[in-house]
């Protein structure tokens, strides 16, 4: 519609997507130096291609514990969805299945700082000790 358009014209995608790129910029610089990190999971994607606007930072998480890290993470009111749920019928056996189960998506929105993305990374770690 008209209006749908003009509101989508108002927005300033170019800032969105430049915080988006510097909020995985930040996870990913934590995930390659920070071991304690590396104990947790690790990127699935450890490379932002040129012109990417990431939806997240999709981590694959260690130990069977996602679902557990996931409930640790949203008790401290951090929502970290998983995008790529599996339908039942996939063999548990298969590469996809196994991966789709550890996958856990760290939120990078627009709206986050830097010291949100430090805030995300202190609660993860607290988060992971809870799971552990």
């Amino acid at each position: 519609s008209t209006w749908s358009r003009a509101l989508l014209e108002r927005q300033a995608w170019h800032r969105a997507a430049r915080r988006r790129r510097a909020n995985f910029r930040c996870l990913q610089s934590a995930f390659a130096s920070d071991r304690r990190l590396a104990l947790i999971g690790q990127p699935l994607c450890p490379v932002l291609p040129a012109g990417v606007s990431p939806l997240a930072f999709p981590i694959r998480v260690a130990g069977g514990r996602r679902d557990a890290l996931r409930g640790a993470l949203a008790r401290r009111r951090v929502y970290a969805p998983v995008h790529w749920p599996l339908p039942r019928g996939v063999p548990a056996a298969e590469d996809a299945q196994r991966l789709a189960a550890a996958e856990l998506s760290l939120p990078l929105d627009q709206r986050y700082e830097p010291e949100d993305m430090a805030y995300l990374l202190r609660v993860l770690r607290q988060a992971w000790r809870d799971v552990s």
